[in-house]
């Protein structure tokens, strides 16, 4: 039996949690906080070898 939308309702998109850290949430505290480091990174490797 195939799922389609009973009537006008359209079929709402099933909330799966994300493979890793479990919440999305967790994700995007991982992905800011990895942005944050590489910035910061960068900032001081320019820092070193600026003229």
């Amino acid at each position: 039996m195939s799922e389609e939308p009973q009537g006008d309702r359209p079929s709402a998109p099933i909330d799966e949690p994300p493979p890793v850290f479990g919440t999305w949430p967790r994700v995007y505290g991982f992905v800011l906080g990895y942005l944050a480091m590489l910035i910061a990174l960068l900032w001081l490797f320019t820092r070193y070898y600026r003229p």
